[in-house]
């Protein structure tokens, strides 16, 4: 499992991703609690949930914004920020 260390401008460890067996990826904080999943759906879209599996928000790269389940919109992808409280 490949690991990826998520930094500030500053430098400082804001959390780390890792990818399980099926191509998922696992959001950590900095002190490894999980966060949440995010999760690869259907013509490229992107689901993230929260620890007890809620849905967050998904990312449409068609359109490259991020809805929330509130309905809010996001450019680009925001899915590991929204999982990290960013």
């Amino acid at each position: 499992m490949a690991e990826q260390i998520i930094k500030d401008s500053r430098g400082r460890k804001l959390g780390i991703i890792t990818q399980d067996t099926r191509g998922n990826l696992v959001v950590y904080d900095t002190l490894r609690r999980k966060r949440g999943t995010i999760r690869n759906k259907l013509f490229g879209k992107r689901e993230a949930r929260d620890k007890i599996n809620r849905p967050i928000a998904e990312y449409d790269p068609r359109r490259d914004e991020t809805k929330t389940r509130q309905g809010q919109k996001i450019k680009g992808d925001a899915l590991v920020e929204l999982l990290l409280g960013l």
